[in-house]
């Protein structure tokens, strides 16, 4: 226990205690020398392993994230280890929960967003860090309205994970790894507690501050526990399911990561902003068919409404030509700007909006989006009268539910569709699939050998697509190109393109690691094959980001170093999130011999490393920088 007005290490003066942690109180402190408010951790009893301290202290002390508290050192007191961390003005969320105070929905979609950049942020860290104690009593709204999250618990020592555990607000698989060290019956059942955990914590803090209903581990495993959208609120159906899904007892149908729920929140943004302003065109709306009535000028408005038509279906033909064209993003934002534009509210009927959001759901599907595909899909559905594209609609649903890993809602939804007439061999395709994302391949091919050609064209297509995903997955590379040869001489379709492309530079690796067996030659012909598809890609002007980077590569294998370092300079010029092109820069000019640049490479990667979308791209960074003696 320390005491008011006791100075600690010569350094920190202490104020008061301000709260208690899982190992202990939390002070709050002046640093005399910097005349600073701080605040003290105790994180150890002693320093009995000194080396497992330092390194837990090393890492809180690296991060640096502005809804974190920076810590800024640790030290040993009286047979106790300290850190030094920032203070934060504000109140904590159970402060919100206590008082009773409604939070409207706008509020909590910003803190819940700003709380996954700090997961993202952690749980990309080299190694993860997991908060282990996301709980609204450690999660403070400073003066500015913004999150901080405090009080980590980031140890994985057995001992240490009591500390962190809070019934209301700990995940299932903390629990069950607590039973498992506490319960000899349950002492080889040890779950993994990772970002799902966090984001399950996460899910049930906002659970109590939105619903004022209380929540606890034993009532979710139970399931006793009310679902969110089972209570009376006044929140949306899309935070409703949000918060639903994060509450899963298991953690495979939670979202997988803090970056697709915040993709799920950031979609929910963009609908309050429509719904916004579709109640202010609303009430404007009101206020000038007012003055029209009141200037007799109704006999226009037969005229109004046949150009609001032409209007429309303009619009309408554009989303189409953008749907078939491949180009996902600009669907989007079409579809999007369709539905939120007021004056054609009174236009569209339900069959229109059931294509609509069927584009928007497909959009988001092939753009591997799929909590947003969901969304549009079940719209569509809800939409259509027509009980065969109603099957088909439901289908796909079941296809995304399938790639989100949610296994029970995609047979579920299948089942929907057969009910609804759906035919036996679309059944087996999504069938395929489940059984692709859960990898089981060899039950994919069986059923893809078992599927009738003379099937629907477009099943028959995507059939062929997922087989040859599948053959690739199971690294019989030639099988995969035939079949990818031939959907593209077929369609010519910008996404098959690039996965053939892919298709060659894998089976180029295969030879270059001897995992299959090639020549010299042989390698550098698939090479070619791939940089042929990208420079078509780019001619065409459909090229992204990735399809750069991989031209790139495939000149930087075959040596054309001036051509690779052109194609990734282009690309530096315009896109963002540039690390993985300053990386192949660096790799590039590094071969080419050119040791000054690929080091100022290297560090413009270095600072854009927290793009990185791999640990392999981070780890083959290190290693260059290790080649080029970066320290």
């Amino acid at each position: 226990m320390l005491y008011e007005h006791e100075i600690i290490n010569g350094t920190y003066k202490i104020i008061r205690p301000i709260g208690k942690g899982g190992t202990g109180i939390i002070y709050l402190a002046e640093h005399l020398h910097l005349r600073k408010k701080i605040v003290l951790k105790k994180i150890k009893d002693s320093l009995a392993d000194t080396v497992a301290v330092r390194q837990e202290a090393d890492i809180l002390k690296s991060l640096h994230h502005m809804y974190l508290p920076q810590v800024y050192d640790f030290f040993e007191y009286d047979s106790q280890v300290f850190t030094v961390i920032d203070y934060i003005e504000g109140y904590d969320l159970q402060s919100y929960i206590d008082s009773g105070v409604y939070i409207d929905e706008e509020t909590l979609i910003k803190w819940m967003t700003q709380l996954c950049e700090a997961l993202e942020y952690l749980h990309s860290h080299k190694p993860p860090v997991y908060h282990n104690d996301v709980k609204p009593a450690n999660i403070i709204v400073n003066n500015e309205g913004n999150i901080c999250l405090i009080d980590f618990n980031i140890s994985t020592d057995a001992a240490d994970m009591f500390y962190g555990f809070t019934a209301e607000f700990a995940s299932p698989e903390q629990y069950y790894r607590l039973l498992s060290i506490s319960n000899p019956a349950y002492s080889t059942y040890y779950p993994q507690v990772e970002a799902q955990s966090d984001l399950y914590s996460l899910g049930a803090s906002f659970y109590v501050l939105a619903a004022r209903q209380a929540i606890s581990v034993y009532s979710v495993i139970n399931n006793t526990q009310p679902l969110f959208s089972q209570l009376k609120t006044n929140y949306s159906e899309g935070l409703c399911k949000i918060i639903d899904t994060l509450l899963n007892v298991r953690p495979e149908y939670r979202f997988q990561s803090a970056s697709s729920l915040k993709k799920a929140l950031n979609a929910l943004k963009k609908q309050d902003i429509k719904y916004r302003r579709y109640r202010l065109m609303k009430l404007c709306t009101w206020i000038v068919s007012g003055l029209i009535a009141v200037s007799g000028i109704l006999m226009i408005y037969y005229g109004n409404v046949q150009l609001k038509i032409e209007s429309f279906n303009e619009s309408c033909s554009s989303l189409y030509n953008d749907y078939e064209n491949e180009n996902y993003e600009e669907t989007i934002e079409f579809g999007e700007r369709i539905l939120a534009t007021n004056k054609w509210e009174n236009i569209i009927n339900d069959e229109q909006y059931a294509n609509i959001y069927y584009i928007l759901g497909m959009s988001y599907y092939f753009r591997e989006e799929y909590y947003n595909s969901e969304i549009n899909l079940i719209k569509a559905i809800d939409y259509e009268d027509d009980a065969e594209l109603r099957s088909s609609y439901e289908m796909n649903l079941a296809s995304a539910y399938a790639y989100d890993k949610k296994y029970d809602e995609s047979e579920n939804m299948l089942n929907q569709a057969c009910s609804d007439g759906l035919d036996e061999s679309k059944t087996n395709f999504v069938m395929a699939q489940i059984k692709y994302v859960s990898e089981d391949y060899t039950a994919v091919i069986e059923l893809y050998d078992n599927f009738s050609s003379n099937s629907d064209s477009e099943i028959s297509d995507s059939f062929d697509e997922l087989a040859a995903d599948t053959y690739l997955k199971l690294k019989e590379y030639s099988s995969a190109i035939e079949l990818y040869q031939k959907l593209y001489e077929k369609n010519q379709s910008t996404s098959i393109a690039r996965k053939l492309a892919g298709a060659y530079i894998n089976i180029a690796n295969a030879i270059e690691t001897a995992e299959i067996i090639g020549t010299e030659n042989e390698k550098n012909g698939y090479l070619k094959e791939s940089a042929e598809i990208y420079e078509k890609i780019i001619e065409q002007k459909k090229a992204i980001k990735e399809d750069y980077i991989n031209l790139g590569r495939d000149y930087r294998f075959l040596g054309d170093y001036s051509r690779s370092i052109e194609v990734l300079e282009t690309a530096d010029q315009e896109y963002t999130g540039r690390f993985k092109i300053y990386l192949e820069l660096a790799l590039t000019y590094a071969v080419s011999g050119d040791r000054e640049t690929a080091v100022n490479y290297c560090q413009l990667a270095e600072q854009e490393k927290t793009n990185a979308d791999s640990d392999d791209d981070l780890l083959e960074l290190e290693n260059l920088k290790d080649k080029l003696d970066i320290t």
